[in-house]
């Protein structure tokens, strides 16, 4: 699980948590979207967070409160450092050693395989790339053909499809 993902299941915990107690609406959190991605240049923080802008609403509480909140909350999660409210209530967070700690474990276990996807469709793909006329000169073209077509068969088999090339 990656960075991103770790810090999603740390925030949706917290609201499930709030939501249990019943400090949040259950019904604001059905389909809730938010992002939690690296933050634009310039901005501090490992990750940035919209949930407080986008919970504000059916939460009725300001995006600010809502996101100091979530803050101090998060705080004590261990894949934290620090946590700052940026603008009307974005949330940039400074990730701890074991965080990406946890991330370095998890690609070590998996080894190669990080990143593979299981069988998600098993749909099987026929790709063919390089066609090289026999009684023609070969150009660089056909190199590159052969290249790109054999990056795009091992995409679709890390992505769990079966490939015949």
């Amino acid at each position: 699980m990656g960075l991103e993902e770790q810090l999603r299941g740390r925030i949706e915990g917290v609201l499930q948590a709030w939501a249990a107690e019943g400090r949040l609406d259950a019904a604001a959190l059905e389909g809730l979207k938010f992002g939690v991605e690296p933050p634009k240049r310039g901005v501090s923080g490992a990750l940035a967070s919209n949930v407080a802008l986008v919970l504000a609403k059916p939460a009725k509480l300001p995006p600010r409160e809502l996101a100091a909140r979530l803050a101090a909350a998060l705080e004590a999660s261990p894949e934290v450092a620090s946590i700052e409210i940026a603008g009307p209530g974005f949330l940039n967070f400074q990730l701890s050693e074991l965080a990406y700690a946890r991330v370095l474990g998890e690609i070590a276990e998996a080894g190669s395989d990080y990143g593979r996807a299981p069988a998600a469709s098993g749909q099987r793909v026929n790709v063919e790339f390089v066609s090289a006329n026999p009684t023609g000169p070969l150009v660089i073209s056909h190199g590159r053909g052969a290249v790109v077509g054999d990056v795009v068969a091992r995409l679709l088999e890390a992505t769990g499809d079966r490939v015949t090339r």
